[in-house]
């Protein structure tokens, strides 16, 4: 009778582990990251540039200006040359960055924040 409880409590629990799966942790599209040849600060091709995005050389993506406002990273989708990126906080509206990369040293965004919505074309400087 021991080894049948035994096998019914173990096969619970490898049932529960493996549904679990994909439910633990962090989101996902968290765990994206931008591709490492986009590497480098992303600045408006202005006249007089301004630091937009900054891509590290882990992938890792930030713009400054949105976390500023107490703004934090939701999710990272995309791979390749396409990527979209959420923005959410307490303080700030949610922010939805789309990003599309025409070169290694040049990209548009697309920014979308409640209804208004704004196009940037960035160019990357090491």
């Amino acid at each position: 009778m021991n080894k049948k409880l035994f096998f019914i409590f173990l096969v619970g629990i490898l049932s529960i582990s493996c549904s679990n799966a994909n439910k633990t942790g962090s989101d996902s599209s968290s765990n994206v990251k931008v591709d490492a040849i986009y590497a480098g600060d992303w600045y408006t091709d202005d006249v007089l540039p301004e630091l937009v995005m900054k891509v590290d050389a882990n992938g890792n993506i930030s713009f400054q200006d949105i976390e500023a406002q107490g703004a934090a990273i939701k999710g990272i989708e995309g791979s390749g040359s396409s990527y979209t990126v959420t923005y959410s906080g307490p303080d700030a509206p949610d922010v939805l960055i789309k990003i599309t990369f025409t070169s290694n040293s040049s990209c548009s965004i697309i920014i979308t924040q409640n209804t208004q919505t704004t196009t940037y074309n960035l160019i990357k400087k090491q």
